[in-house]
């Protein structure tokens, strides 16, 4: 009996260092593959867009200095449509405007804090609505894989015109002078919001390792701020060099959607430039999180 006993005694023991390593190699692997997506060499990607003959802006020598993880905190939450795939975020005269995707369902809103959902516009069936950019009064929306853009009146939502680009639409942004635009690789394209048309490129790297799978993107403080597809992470790049600086790991936030049924991958980035508030959500997530950089 006492020889059964022991056994049993060993094979619990066994058990449960099985158990302990199984954590501890599946939190290792989120670890690993963070920094490969992050050290990812750019080749071949799932979208991949147009080669076209234009300048390089990101010509300065990069650091292989790692980037700087960012802490934050939630300082607030706001309600979301769930029903909303979010493709594209920004604060604009007191107001969110979101554009979303999926055939059949993508649109631009202007909509309060409060979820109310003050102008909207619908794209035609054959369009996949992606990011959302606005200068000079001007809405710059993309699509995924239509090549087409629409520019809106920022105000009324108005169709004012269009402009055709190669490869896929992904995110789209404006620093007040110029626009930026991410097609799903580790460009990010540099727009004339005069012509439309390409007229640089910024090559974003970790290190001297390309990095792939930017979309929506903000400009905030000078940098251009992207949330990468499939990750619960928001990088932070210089757009002299295309070196990404620092990171926000949004993996908490990710979590609070665990009841969620239809939601989808974090993405979506707003800055209030005139309080220095910063919004993220997720495509059909249930909330909008204002969160504030902790700084030491």
């Amino acid at each position: 009996m006492f020889l059964v006993f022991e056994g049993q005694i060993y094979s619990f023991f066994v058990y449960l260092c099985t158990i302990y390593i199984y954590i501890f190699l599946m939190r290792m692997s989120f670890c690993v593959i963070f920094a490969l997506m992050m050290m990812a060499c750019g080749g071949t990607t799932a979208r991949k867009s147009g080669a076209e003959s234009v300048a390089v802006v990101s010509t300065v020598e990069v650091s292989a200095q790692s980037p700087k993880r960012l802490e934050y905190s939630v300082v607030a939450t706001y309600p979301h449509q769930t029903d909303h795939y979010t493709q594209g975020l920004l604060w604009h005269d007191g107001k969110l405007y979101e554009s979303t995707g999926q055939y059949g369902m993508s649109g631009v809103y202007v909509k309060t804090l409060e979820g109310r959902i003050e102008r909207e516009m619908s794209l035609d069936r054959k369009y996949f609505g992606e990011g959302i950019a606005m200068l000079d009064d001007k809405l710059y929306l993309l699509t995924w894989l239509e090549n087409t853009g629409f520019v809106l009146n920022g105000a009324t939502l108005a169709p004012q015109g269009e402009f055709s680009y190669s490869g896929e639409g992904w995110g789209i942004t404006s620093d007040s002078t110029k626009l930026y635009m991410s097609d799903g690789t580790h460009i990010i394209r540099v727009l004339d919001p005069a012509t439309l048309k390409t007229t640089g490129r910024i090559h974003v790297r970790f290190g001297q390792r390309s990095t792939p799978m930017l979309n929506e993107l903000e400009w905030i403080d000078g940098r251009i701020w992207a949330n990468l597809y499939g990750y619960n992470r928001i990088v932070i790049i210089n757009p002299t060099n295309g070196q990404i600086e620092a990171y926000l790991d949004l993996d908490e936030l990710e979590q609070t959607q665990i009841n969620n049924l239809r939601r989808d991958v974090l993405n979506g980035i707003a800055y209030d430039a005139a309080s220095g508030r910063i919004f993220v959500t997720g495509k059909n997530w249930d909330k909008i999180f204002e969160i504030k950089i902790q700084t030491k």
